[in-house]
């Protein structure tokens, strides 16, 4: 009853920067249960995996994380909702998309007239959970805010704040962050 299961990864450049990836890592998951998770070779221009231990059924979800010579993730992947049929060969072909959040508001150097702001980014595919960052100043050595944040907005109590800040966002995911987002600016005035 043990069936084959093969995924191949066509494009090893990533379109929208041209970086040439260096390294591919693949989990592939059926529910909660892992059933590969490692760095796929690279055979010329081709990155893949074959599992042959994988049982007739539904539910299975392929990750993929695309490295260029950084240890940070810039492109990743996913599919879910792959069936895997008895004597057949199941073929996955992902985009891949860039692992940096983009940002949404507030709007760049826009002005907070109010005892909050909220910070809202687009959701990026695979991110597990995202790292905020606000700043007084734009190399971020000394944050006011700096958490953890599972969803794709935050609202943080800006009372005790005045001036200009500076924040990004940063992707996680299993075992380690993808880059850091453009840097977004505002200027908070409330006078309570």
């Amino acid at each position: 009853m043990t069936e084959k299961r093969e995924y191949i990864q066509k494009n090893v450049v990533a379109e929208d920067s041209g970086t040439v990836l260096r390294r591919v890592r693949c989990v592939i998951k059926q529910g909660g249960r892992t059933i590969l998770d490692k760095d796929l070779e690279k055979k010329g221009n081709v990155f893949a995996a074959e599992v042959r231990e994988v049982r007739e059924g539904s539910g299975y979800s392929v990750w993929m994380y695309g490295y260029s010579t950084s240890a940070y993730c810039f492109v990743s992947s996913f599919q879910g909702g792959i069936s895997v049929e008895k004597g057949k060969i199941t073929d996955v072909c992902l985009t891949w998309h860039p692992f940096e959040p983009e940002l949404c508001r507030p709007a760049l150097d826009a002005v907070v007239d109010s005892s909050s702001v909220t910070f809202a980014w687009r959701t990026v595919p695979c991110a597990q959970s995202y790292y905020l960052e606000v700043d007084n100043n734009d190399n971020f050595t000394s944050p006011s805010l700096s958490r953890s944040v599972a969803d794709t907005s935050y609202t943080w109590n800006t009372e005790n704040y005045k001036g200009t800040f500076y924040w990004r966002v940063t992707c996680r995911y299993d075992r380690g962050f993808g880059d850091k987002s453009n840097t977004g600016s505002f200027s908070i005035h409330y006078s309570g």
